[in-house]
């Protein structure tokens, strides 16, 4: 099994939040000109591919957490 394909926003946003953690609301506004249902719908794809971590700070990620900042 080749793992779940997703969609290219989704893996667009995928690479986002592996190159930077991000806050979903910030997300949200890079992507405006994408039409909201698009937008939820990728980032279904991507919790249903279980590549989504939290970090401790409320942002998101792909791939390792980031370091923890104090």
């Amino acid at each position: 099994a080749g793992g779940l394909r997703m969609s290219p926003l989704a893996t667009n946003l995928a690479a986002e939040l592996e190159a930077e953690p991000t806050q979903f609301h910030d997300l949200v506004d890079s992507h405006r000109d994408e039409a909201w249902r698009e937008f939820l719908t990728a980032w279904g794809e991507m919790r249903e591919a279980g590549i989504l971590g939290r970090a401790d700070d409320g942002c998101y990620y792909v791939g390792d957490p980031p370091p923890e900042t104090d």
